[in-house]
């Protein structure tokens, strides 16, 4: 075969198999991930921070919605500050403003909240925080840039190694030099150092707890974890847990306050679908290459047990496309393929017979049409002849000896002339339908107007027969040939007339088409086909023309069309396409 069928059920097997194992992982990886992350909220032991920021406030002997008296404290920040144990947790105080909250105050820490970095002196084994609002912005976004460079290259004992020098003098800045960053004059006294931590232009370098390796923070999306309502994570007494993911981070937050200010307390860790996914594939890596080895094997024998059989078929099938219908299978199993080599058996014996009926069958239709098309036209020229004698005959009513003989030759005359003319204008349409010479005029036009003028026309025999019509009327707009439709519409309710019972019921439904129901007796399933076709009737009182006429303008029209059983009665119907 081109494409080797026991290649392409290696292949399904395949994808099968890593499909299930994806789906195991995708689901191993979502536990252990909510597994870490209910670790780390346990790490960050909020408990303890909001009851030191309740004894806090029972200390200064206020309320949380008063808090912000006492944000200007120096004490009171500076205490504050002690209870965020270093880059663990950052404090937010909020202000409830009608439904909004605002950012009151905020540490990180640190003393400073915004461009400021923590400086290690080589010489005092000491750090000490400085701000460094006097560089001027360039000098900021280099140093950022510079120590961004390097933080995810460092272990988490030595965040930085870019050397520095520095001069403070005051607790400020007089001297800094980092490799092409100066600011101010070198002096003798100058320090040497590194920065272990920094927070400029709102890009805070903090340590991830759950990879222990330093990151880096925007505090406007820590400030958006508040400010955005979060995704509830759970409760404990007096405080409220939420966890929120912006970007690669997820900001774990919890909540102490009441209707007018909030505390918040934030802590931040990164990438913990990575780390989670690295960390399950470095313990799973040998079970995951076993199951692939096994699913190869599987898949292997599995794909040759049903491409040998299905070979077989392919070989017999091939030479039954050729006409050699001689050759069987001999396949013993008793499942699926067993079962369609049975199938294929008996298919190649049916076909051998069915094709010589066919052909058989086929001579019989071309001669069956020729005669049609024949009779057709000889028919509508030996109508004169009879049409000649009818006038002819007419002239002798006035030799009829009594009124009462003259009458009845006149409605003899009519009956047949009437007769005779229907016939040869059935058959004169019919003809033109199908060579296609019958010009069209296509409009649009309201349908549910045609269908009522008809119906009015049909009243006398709906009484006679008393007869219930309903008519359901949903979309009546239509494009088409209104004479000709209207020409349908008339013979599939004369139909429907003829083969309702007394007593009985004629539904018409028009919707972009027309429908019409009419209970009695059901038309036999092999019948159904056959009843368009020229000079088929069951009503033993047409002529077997109206409903091949029909066809023709429906076909002309590229409708839909149709007739069909229901429950107690046959529907015959049409229905303009979406093309048309």
């Amino acid at each position: 075969m081109k494409h080797r069928i026991s290649a392409k059920i290696f292949i399904i097997l395949m994808v099968g198999f890593m499909l299930i194992l994806g789906i195991s992982a995708k689901l191993n990886i979502e536990a252990q991930k909510n597994l870490y992350l209910s670790w780390i909220r346990e790490q960050y032991n909020y408990k303890q921070i909001t009851e030191s920021i309740t004894d806090l406030l029972d200390e200064y002997g206020i309320n949380q919605k008063d808090i912000f008296q006492l944000l200007k404290n120096k004490n009171f920040q500076k205490k504050l500050q002690m209870i965020c144990p270093g880059y663990w947790n950052y404090i937010f105080i909020c202000q409830k403003d009608n439904e909004n909250q605002k950012i009151q105050y905020y540490t990180l820490g640190q003393d400073f909240v915004n461009n400021y970095f923590v400086l290690y002196s080589n010489q005092t084994k000491e750090s000490q925080c400085i701000s460094i609002e006097s560089l001027n912005d360039n000098q900021k976004a280099e140093l950022l840039s510079l120590l961004k460079s390097g933080i995810y290259t460092n272990d988490a004992d030595d965040y930085s190694n870019i050397d520095v020098k520095y001069t403070i003098e005051n607790n400020h800045l007089v001297y800094f030099e980092c490799q092409n960053i100066l600011y101010g004059q070198k002096t003798k006294n100058y320090q040497e150092g590194r920065i272990n931590s920094f927070c400029i232009n709102n890009q805070l370098q903090t340590v991830d707890p759950l990879q222990q390796i330093p990151i880096l923070v925007d505090v406007d999306s820590m400030k958006e974890s508040i400010l955005t309502p979060p995704y509830y994570y759970g409760a404990d007494g007096s405080y409220v847990s939420y966890m929120r993911e912006i970007g690669q981070q997820t900001f774990f937050l919890t909540n102490i306050g009441d209707d007018n200010a909030s505390i918040y307390i934030v802590s931040v860790v990164e990438n913990v679908q990575d780390y989670v996914l690295a960390r399950y594939i470095e313990e799973n890596n040998m079970l995951y290459f076993i199951a692939l080895i096994c699913a190869i094997l599987i898949s292997l024998i599995l794909s040759y047990m049903i491409a040998k059989p299905i070979k077989k078929v392919e070989k017999v099938a091939l030479k039954i496309a050729h006409n050699d219908f001689d050759e069987t299978l001999h396949i013993k199993s008793k499942d699926e393929i067993g079962s369609l080599a049975k199938s294929v058996n008996h298919m190649s014996h049916q076909l051998k017979q069915t094709i010589q009926q066919l052909n058989d069958e086929i001579e019989h239709v071309k001669k069956l049409e020729s005669l049609r098309k024949d009779f057709i036209n000889q028919f509508t020229h030996e109508m004169k002849t009879p049409l000649g004698i009818i006038n002819g005959y007419g002239e002798l009513i006035e030799e009829a000896e009594s009124d009462e003989e003259r009458e009845k030759y006149i409605a003899i005359i009519h009956r047949e002339t009437k007769r005779i003319n229907q016939l040869i204008q059935s058959m004169l349409s019919l003809s033109r339908l199908e060579a296609g010479k019958v010009e069209m005029n296509i409009e649009e036009f309201d349908l549910e107007d045609s269908v009522t003028e008809i119906i009015d026309e049909y009243e006398v025999l709906f009484m006679k027969k008393n007869i219930v019509v309903k008519v359901n009327n949903i979309q009546s707009r239509v494009k088409g040939d209104k004479k000709l439709l209207e020409t349908v519409i008339h013979n599939f309710l004369s139909n429907a007339i003829k083969h309702t019972p007394d007593n009985g019921q004629i539904e018409v439904t028009i919707d972009k088409g027309y429908a019409v129901y009419n209970s009695g007796s059901l038309i036999d399933e092999e019948d159904i086909e056959d009843i368009w076709y020229t000079f088929v009737t069951h009503d033993h009182q047409g002529s077997g023309l109206g409903l091949a006429i029909c066809q023709s303008i429906l076909e002309m029209h590229g409708y839909d069309y149709g007739v069909k059983n229901l429950e107690a009665g046959v529907q015959f119907y049409f229905q303009m396409k979406e093309e048309c």
